[in-house]
Formats: structure tokens, sequence, C-alpha cells
């Protein structure tokens, strides 16, 4: 008895449960959306003011696409460090960067 009751119960969560996971899947982009995002993205990317400062990734090899910190050390000269924290825990540093906000800094070791 316990048994066809676990099984029915099981059922009926699977049958209400079921049409709710394909409602919330979103519709396929169209090859023109598609292209606009891509665009708009190239866009951003060429108009980025890191765009050309190459990054040392200092692991993991699991990285999400999203940061959750950035940190910039103090000056030394016209010398930076910048931090940036992966949510998967990956960190990627990047140093000397000169002239980093548009300003000699005034700080000199």
């Amino acid at each position: 008895m316990r048994k066809s009751y676990q099984r029915v119960l099981t059922a009926v969560i699977l049958l209400v449960a079921t049409p709710y996971s394909v409602i919330a899947q979103e519709s396929r982009m169209s090859a023109a959306e598609r292209l606009a995002a891509y665009q708009t993205h190239r866009s951003m990317v060429e108009e980025s003011f890191f765009k050309n400062l190459p990054w040392q990734h200092l692991g993991p090899t699991n990285i999400s696409g999203r940061s959750t910190d950035i940190a910039l050390t103090e000056p030394r000269g016209e010398t930076y460090t910048i931090y940036v924290a992966g949510a998967s825990g990956g960190v990627g540093k990047r140093r000397r960067m000169k002239g980093l906000l548009g300003r000699r800094s005034s700080t000199s070791n």
C-alpha cells in the first residue's frame, strides 16, 4: 500500500511540474536578433577602455562569466595592479598599466 501511494504521489508531482518546465523556456532568438546582439557586443569591445590590456589568469580553470569583485592597488609611479575575481573562484591579474585612470600619479616609490 505504501509503495503504491509513493508511486501515485511521484506521478502526480511529475505531471504537475512538467508543464511549468516547458513554459519557463524562452523562445529561440531569430538570426536577425542574434546578429544585432553580436554587433552590439563587437562595438562594446571596440569602445572598451580595457580592450588592449593583456590579462594573466591565476586560476582555477572553471571560470564563470560573472565578476564578483574588482580590486585596484595603490599606484607606484605609473604602475597599478588590478585583480578581478569571478563567481566560481577564478582570479585575473593585470600589472603595469600606464595612465590607467587618465591621469599621472603624484605618488612615487
